[in-house]
């Protein structure tokens, strides 16, 4: 393989990874959590923010995905995919591990407050 097969690999896996969790966040986790919330009768706060932050990781799953096919392409613009490509791949760790603390405290800081009802 060469190097932009690779890099677009990686981009493809890591765009698809995150486009999975996206989808599979709310289906499961926040709908479960609301139940919980109505339960106990908490306020969970805006959840809004939260499918912000879920529509987010998305939308660059799907850029990573998009930059990810084009660097199999074999056009003039393939030298600009692959680099793109590298930031991607360099950044997303560190992009992913924000966004995704700042959907955990979103959605599990409510749950701080049932110590206050008890």
């Amino acid at each position: 393989m060469n190097k932009y097969k690779i890099i677009g690999s990686l981009n493809i896996l890591l765009g698809v990874i995150q486009m999975l969790g996206a989808v599979i966040v709310p289906v499961v986790m926040l709908s479960k959590l609301s139940g919980m919330y109505e339960a106990f009768g908490i306020d969970p706060g805006p959840s809004f923010a939260a499918y912000i932050v879920l529509i987010t990781i998305f939308l660059l799953g799907a850029l990573y995905t998009f930059i990810g096919i084009k660097c199999f392409s074999s056009s003039k613009n393939r030298n600009k995919y692959f680099l793109a490509g590298c930031i991607v791949v360099a950044s997303t760790p560190v992009l992913i591990g924000i966004l995704t603390g700042i959907l955990n405290l979103m959605v599990l800081t409510p749950i701080y407050k049932l110590s206050s009802n008890f």
